[in-house]
């Protein structure tokens, strides 16, 4: 996945591109960072302001290149909902859109 047009805006898409493995330069030179994301266990991290408990395999994720994460626009639930990056609030109670469960696949 990969940030639009390297953005660091509120509402930039997020989007399924071809990979640039970590370490090669992108065609501008620089380091591709609007795919490389940090992954916040939210079971474990002390940074909850509410009580709201998460199941183990519940995480937020963040963007280098940004500092902002991966949030379902509009805290919306419907099929077929754009997926953008936004400043960070999944700590919040209620704002589940940008909770993710990481599924393993066997």
């Amino acid at each position: 996945m990969d940030v639009l047009a390297y953005s660091n805006k509120d509402g930039a898409d997020i989007h399924q591109f071809p990979c640039h493995a970590p370490g090669l330069k992108t065609r501008e030179g620089g380091i591709a960072r609007n795919q490389l994301v940090a992954f916040y266990q939210l079971s474990k991290n002390s940074f909850h302001i509410s009580p709201q408990t998460f199941p183990k395999n519940a995480y937020g994720i963040q963007f280098a290149h940004s500092k902002k994460c991966m949030n379902v626009s509009g805290r919306r639930v419907q099929d077929g909902v754009n997926i953008d990056q936004a400043g960070c609030h999944f700590e919040r109670s209620g704002h589940n859109n940008q909770t993710w469960l990481l599924i393993p696949v066997r």
